[in-house]
């Protein structure tokens, strides 16, 4: 939450920082304070995503709670078999083009994709694009029905 609370929640529930009802924080100077809406408020609202340690150190912290939730999980894992990277950026660049109307079936997540870096992505591969994607109280069906157009495009 200090660092914003990013994730695939916050499509759904809003960001980390925001679900924050107050905190106890201890300043530099050793002293204990809390800090909300209407208690320190400047304090409250910088560690809200101003950096973690920043402005002192949060040792407890209540936040908002919401019912569970369904989640279903697509990890998306894709390599070069060969040293030609140009077809990679091609399907790169084809999900990115998808990415608003993949937002707009409820999709959310976060993905990579290195050229060449000096340890494996996953398995072997040192270049390729790997994207974990969630969607909340959804089934595996729905999911796979709203990945389908895009699926199309990224099969030969």
């Amino acid at each position: 939450m200090q660092g914003g609370g990013h994730g695939p929640a916050p499509r759904n529930f809003g960001l980390g920082a925001d679900q924050v009802l107050s905190s106890e924080v201890v300043l530099a100077d050793v002293s204990i304070i809390t800090a909300s809406p209407l208690q320190n408020q400047d304090i409250y609202f910088a560690i809200r995503g101003g950096g973690p340690g920043a402005y002192g150190v949060v040792t407890k912290t209540i936040i908002k709670a919401y019912p569970v939730v369904n989640v279903t999980v697509q990890h998306l894992a894709i390599a070069p078999l060969t040293t030609n990277i140009s077809t990679l950026l091609n399907t790169v660049t084809t999900l990115f083009h998808d990415f608003p109307d993949l937002n707009d079936a409820g999709y959310a997540g976060y993905g990579t994709w290195p050229i060449s870096q000096p340890n494996p992505l996953f398995a072997t591969f040192t270049a390729g694009y790997v994207h974990g994607t969630y969607m909340m109280n959804s089934t595996l069906a729905a999911a796979q029905t709203r990945f389908a157009p895009t699926l199309a495009k990224l099969l030969p």
